[in-house]
């Protein structure tokens, strides 16, 4: 009878107890709840640099039982500049746990526990590297009064259903994480600790480069990791990833070393069912994978191992492995597999030094019906490659691609290869593997989706062999390709023997629609026809030594609407026609017509010795062409081009006016000796205009020069001899004369920008003169010229000027009671002067203005300034003179009567940057 009543009072006295427990965590909070909230915020004003923002607080046991938390309720955190503006963390909930010991008998606020509640996290870094999350700062406090008594020390992190957004545009790197769960648990505070976590993600995003890796991936992850804080290693001791369906084991070490770190770290997963391998790839696949049966087994990883030192040059080994077995391919419409598939993959590249590469795919294989694959290669080395393969194989294209399911491509034809290949291949040695090989297609056909009709009747008959190691026993012999496209057959062969001294044999007959062979295939921006009959043998020997009679070239090429990209070129050549013939080392061009950005430009000539350009290494395509063009637009033609590439009825407007401005200056190759005698209505050269140009033009081995070449300027001819050379493609080099008669002074101050800086008098003056001058300099990536490098001397001739309203004539008239000095006719003077670093030095020139008889002479600059002297001489005879020194600017003359002494005028010599470094151009002066 005594029991239930002791079963009573335990029951009445826990109840109570339990009771009372609930009533302190009650109550407990409102003890402290300013007392927490005030060193929170205290602390977070020390370390926080951002603007951090909450709705309300609350302090409590029960949001997170049994930890004591203090939660801050619709949490906002902006990142760091240059993002200070823009959200880095919102959540509706961050809560800190806090040490209830140290609270109630030390009187601080640890903080031990971190929960996060269905956060959205924007991490972003810009293109210069800057990224939002520097938010954190270490702050020493100035006194005691100041000093915060919270600490952190995390046993416990705790994120739910977090959305994390991670974009790095320094790197073009994207991730995104939705329903992202972490739970990591570990001392924090101890020098080694094991931190243990778990975590899921329901959908995983990741792209590089613009291309998508990982889409929609579903990840959980149980890891360990010891972390050792004294000596900055971390040991991976227990890391299981799983990637949708895919396992992957992930161990190792990573410690940081005084001079540099050691690693030993590899990620593997063994044993894998290839249907799980595919569920991790990429998302182009994970279409094709829900159409196809895979089945088999798989090992994939990687490792990298050993230390990495800048000051020594010391890297780790890297090694990826790939292993199939009893693989297994088959798209769910096949009607059958590809099967009993084997390979074993292994890449290495010792100390990471990748020209050391060593590959390994060993017993390759697969059954397709009754066709199979063998293949066996290995070899080290990329610029010295040792080598040995073998290939055997036959089987039926179209099996192969519905095996795959291949909804791009559809494919036909028997397909035989089989061959060795065992030795170095060494291109400086002239060094070839021992090779035997032989490749055959019958009755082919490819059908893309891209194209509704087939490239089909394909029949190919190739082999590449090689007896002795050297380079020049090779033999390529293409000795039948066969196919019809359109209803258009074409056929050709090839043979190429000893390609150190390359004796050739090409025969090519047929049409080819190049635009629709291009959308079979999804290549875009090409289109045309080509329309050949082709025969051409001969020895690269015979070439060099000119016996061209050994050469057997004949046939011809016609070309319709072909758009070309060439290497040097920002733009696309359309050539709309050409009918283009073939005798000996001849090319000869015939009605040649194409467009080149807004320009239509047309061609008749030859060219020589094609053959050795299309097999010599440093051959130079020699020619010579009548050339003419409606405009040029030099702007197009330059590294980095505007990209106009439809043309326009007003092109000089809109080069100038709506293209993008170009930085790179037009290169002339130095693979090219061809003479044209140009014409062009009109050429477009920055601000101006040059009409009806006509002359000799040589491009020469990378210097253009100019003969007898004329063109309308401002309304007058102007003759114009010299050469153009670019240095790179931001500096190129000039040294021209030109010379121009009875052209407008006004116009030429007004449309001619270097006019206008050299002789900004000009602006007082109308009338006729004529130049005669030569200027050698740079100009710089935008084709205009670096005043400080220009070199020039020459003479400009006033023919017939009226000067009215120039300030310096205007004081000198004003002192000597002259209107002719003042307002001068000046006819037949000729202004003599040359240019350097920036200065323009005028010779002694002499001129009557009424009765009396002016001198001047001395140095202007690129800025304007002035620096002359000047002599009046007086009536009747000028013997009598009043000398005279000219400063300032032409708009604020300084005149000194009866005074001889000037001054040094400013100059500014070229800096090295602006120069370039060769004997001919720019010439050292005049």
């Amino acid at each position: 009878m005594k029991l239930p009543k002791i079963l009573l009072k335990i029951i009445k006295y826990t109840a109570g107890s339990f009771v009372l427990v609930l009533l302190l965590m009650f109550l407990f909070p409102l003890l402290f709840p300013e007392f927490i909230e005030k060193e929170v915020k205290a602390y977070a004003n020390q370390h926080i640099d951002g603007k951090l923002d909450f709705e309300s607080s609350s302090l409590s046991f029960f949001n997170h039982f049994p930890s004591l938390t203090l939660s801050l309720e619709r949490f906002k955190l902006n990142g760091s500049a240059p993002f200070q503006d823009q959200n880095l963390v919102r959540a509706e909930e961050i809560a800190f746990g806090v040490d209830l010991y140290k609270l109630v008998f030390e009187s601080t606020v640890e903080i031990d526990e971190i929960y996060v509640e269905n956060p959205e996290i924007n991490i972003k870094v810009d293109t210069q590297g800057r990224a939002n999350y520097n938010v954190y700062k270490s702050a020493e406090p100035t006194s005691k009064s100041d000093s915060s008594s919270t600490a952190i020390r995390l046993e416990h992190i705790e994120i739910n259903n977090a959305k994390l957004d991670y974009a790095d545009q320094s790197l073009n790197f994207l991730f995104n994480a939705a329903g992202f769960n972490y739970l990591g648990v570990g001392n924090l505070n101890q020098a080694v600790f094991d931190l243990q976590t778990t975590a899921s993600i329901q959908a995983l995003d990741l792209a590089y480069g613009g291309k998508q890796y990982l889409k929609d991936k579903k990840v959980q992850a149980e890891l360990i990791t010891k972390i050792n804080t004294n000596s900055l290693a971390f040991t991976f001791e227990k890391n299981d990833l799983i990637i949708n369906k895919l396992a992957v084991r992930f161990n190792g070490l990573f410690e940081f070393l005084n001079d540099g770190y050691f690693m030993d770290i590899s990620a593997r997963a063994s044993d894998c069912n290839l249907d799980d391998l595919f569920s991790a790839l990429p998302p182009e696949y994970t279409q094709w994978q829900s159409q196809t049966t895979l089945q088999g087994k798989a090992d994939v990883g990687f490792s990298i191992k050993g230390k990495y030192a800048a000051a020594t040059n010391t890297n780790p080994n890297f090694n990826f492995l790939f292993n199939v077995r009893n693989g297994l391919v088959k798209s769910k419409s096949a009607p059958m597999p590809i099967e009993n598939l084997n390979f074993k993959l292994l890449v290495s590249a010792p100390q990471l030094n990748f020209s050391q590469t060593n590959v390994s795919l060993k017993d390759f294989n697969f059954k397709l019906g009754n066709g199979f694959a063998k293949a066996n290669y290995v070899s080290t080395g990329i610029d010295r490659i040792l080598m040995k393969s073998d290939v055997q194989a036959r089987f039926d294209l179209k099996d192969f691609s519905d095996a795959l399911n291949l909804d791009f491509v559809k494919l036909r034809g028997l397909l035989k290869a089989e061959g060795t290949i065992a030795g170095v291949y060494e291109a400086s040695k002239s060094l070839m593997p021992k090779t035997d090989f032989d490749l055959s297609l019958k009755n082919g056909e490819i059908r893309s989706s891209y194209y509704p009709n087939p490239i089909q009747n394909i029949n190919i008959v190739a082999g590449v062999f090689n007896k002795t190691p050297k380079l020049s026993s090779t033999k390529v012999d293409l000795r039948n390709i066969q196919f019809t496209f359109e209803k258009q057959a074409f056929t050709a062969s090839a043979l190429f023997v000893n390609p150190e001294d390359i004796s050739y044999k090409i025969k090519a007959a047929g049409a080819l629609d190049v635009g629709r062979i291009a959308k079979v295939f999804k290549v875009s921006n090409v289109d045309g026809f080509l329309d050949m009959k082709l025969n051409v043998s001969g020895a690269a020997s015979a070439i060099a030594a000119k016996k061209f009679g050994a050469l057997q070239n004949d046939g011809y090429l016609k070309v319709r609407n072909i758009r070309l990209k060439a290497g040097i070129l920002p733009l696309d050549f359309k050539v709309e026609k050409g009918d283009f013939s073939f005798v000996k080392n001849q090319m000869k061009f015939d009605a040649f017509t194409a467009r080149y950005g807004s320009s239509e430009l047309r061609m008749n000539g030859q060219i020589l010795d094609v053959i050795p350009f299309l097999f010599e290494k440093d051959a130079v395509l020699k020619g010579n062409f009548l050339f003419e063009a409606d405009q040029l637009v030099v702007s197009e033609w330059m590294v980095a081009a505007p990209q106009t590439q439809e043309r326009d009825t007003d092109t000089a407007t809109k080069a100038k006016t709506e293209a993008p401005k170009a930085s790179g200056v037009v290169v002339v190759p130095a693979n090219l000796d061809i003479t044209l005698r140009a014409k062009a209505q009109k050429i477009v050269y920055n601000d101006l205009n040059l009409n009806d140009f006509s002359g000799a033009v040589h491009a020469d081995r990378g210097t253009l020069r100019l003969a007898k070449t004329g063109f309308d300027l401002i309304g007058c001819k102007v003759a114009a001899t010299g050469t153009y050379k670019n240095f790179g493609t931001e500096k190129a080099g000039y040294d021209v004369r030109l010379t121009a008669s009875n052209f407008d002074i006004k116009r030429a101050y007004n449309e001619i920008e270097l006019f206008r800086t050299a002789a900004s008098s000009a602006e007082s003056a109308s009338g006729l003169v004529s130049l005669d001058y030569r200027l050698n300099g740079v100009l710089n990536e935008n084709m205009e010229p670096i005043y400080p490098s220009i070199v020039g001397a020459g003479s400009l001739t006033l023919e017939d000027i009226k000067v009215k309203g120039l300030k310096m004539f205007s004081i000198v008239g004003k002192k000597t009671g002259s209107d002719a000095v003042a307002n001068p006719d000046l006819k037949k003077v000729v202004v003599k002067s040359s240019i350097r670093n920036n200065v323009i030095t005028i010779d002694r020139t002499k001129f009557g203005a009424g009765l009396f008889r002016l001198r001047f002479e001395g140095k202007t600059n690129f800025n304007g300034q002035m620096n002359l002297k000047l002599r009046v001489g007086l009536p009747p005879f000028g013997l009598i003179g009043i000398p005279c020194t000219v400063r300032g600017t032409k708009d604020n003359p300084k005149i000194r009567f009866f005074s001889k002494k000037t001054d040094e005028t400013e100059s500014e010599a070229p800096k090295e940057s602006m120069l370039i470094k060769n004997d001919s151009l720019p010439a050292k002066g005049n």
